[in-house]
């Protein structure tokens, strides 16, 4: 099941484990610039079922309320997702760290600022996100 939360930003649900209970999901970052392409791919972002659930509900409630904040953020804490909701804008940021034994960490931020329609189509993503636990 894909939830995709901007139109470079999507997730793919791999896995549930019911005694935790969690999700796994694989996450997928396509950002494109004058004279750069980057993706990043990772495949291992655990969320606990409540954790997640608090964040779509928070997100539900932006519709309605301005000044809102959800923010998602996986087991490790390697990989957070915030939306953020102002009286003048939306905004969705990104945290990422990847790390590896013999690599140095690597930190990956990026924020969208998002028009009334790619928070709204984010919202309908996320309440079209069948929940089944």
């Amino acid at each position: 099941m894909e939830l995709k939360v901007h139109e470079s930003l999507s997730f793919n649900l791999i896995e549930f484990d019911e005694r935790t209970p969690s999700l796994l999901f694989d996450a997928s970052v396509k950002l494109h610039f004058n004279a750069t392409d980057l993706e990043l791919r990772s495949t291992n972002f655990w969320f606990g079922c409540k954790e997640f659930q608090v964040w779509i509900d928070q997100i539900k409630k932006m519709r309605y309320a301005k000044s809102q904040r959800a923010t998602l953020s996986d087991f490790d804490r390697d990989f957070e997702i915030e939306v953020l909701s102002n009286p003048d804008k939306y905004e969705l940021k990104l945290c990422v760290v990847v790390r590896e034994f013999s690599a140095p960490k690597v930190n990956f931020s990026i924020t969208y600022e998002l028009e009334h329609d790619e928070f709204y189509r984010l919202c309908d993503a996320v309440d079209d996100f069948p929940i089944f636990w």
